[in-house]
């Protein structure tokens, strides 16, 4: 086998081992495809400006309280992007992104402490008849002291829409210490329902935050 065969292949299978494929005929999509595909995907993100993210862990007898955070001081909660090129003189034309997001800062921390804790979901497609989703989370108790996660998947356009289930589990697998980012145990995760939003999640795999309201 010619060796740039063996590199193609190698790509190739280093590609499908990270990211989740689903099958099907391919039909492209259409602007109105992607208007459903946002309206569909704000579901999971229920929140307005004046929203709290308080969550508490009962093993450990522990509140973490939140606000929501925009850095342009805005009160459009949360940040929500669609573009599509629609130029058929221009080299992206039939590109297209969401991407929605919502940020919240621990109570009484100054913006300028640390980055603030993330949720957020993008969707695009780019120069193929695939789409890509990615699920993204960082909940940021420190400037040294936070946790990240991301789950994706490719996707023809006639998927997408079943790939939005009720429910959306994040893996967690990487943590920021003062000696920078490491491995975390099996078990972590955050908890995304339609309509609920962010739920709970367990950066270690043992004990749970569960978001409560007061």
């Amino acid at each position: 086998m010619k060796m740039k065969t063996k590199f193609i292949l190698l790509n190739l299978i280093v590609i499908a081992a990270i990211t989740t494929s689903c099958g099907g005929s391919h039909i492209e999509s259409t602007e109105k495809d992607w208007h459903n595909y946002l309206t569909t995907l704000s579901d999971y993100y229920p929140y307005s400006i004046d929203d709290e993210f308080i969550f508490k862990n009962d093993s450990l007898g522990v509140i973490w309280k939140n606000q929501p955070f925009t850095y342009s001081g805005d009160s459009i909660y949360p940040q929500t992007d669609f573009w599509s090129c629609n130029d058929p003189f221009a080299s992206c034309y039939g590109d297209r992104t969401i991407n929605i997001s919502a940020d919240f800062i621990e109570e009484g921390v100054s913006r300028y402490a640390y980055a603030p804790s993330n949720v957020s979901t993008f969707i695009a497609q780019s120069g193929s008849p695939e789409v890509w989703i990615s699920w993204d989370i960082m909940l940021s108790f420190g400037p040294d002291n936070y946790y990240r996660g991301t789950c994706s998947v490719l996707c023809l356009p006639a998927e997408v829409l079943g790939q939005l289930t009720d429910t959306i589990i994040i893996p967690i697998r990487r943590q920021g210490t003062t000696n920078g980012e490491i491995d975390i145990p099996d078990g972590a995760y955050a908890r995304i329902i339609k309509n609920k939003g962010l739920t709970d999640f367990s950066t270690d795999g043992k004990t749970v935050w569960k978001r409560v309201q007061f």
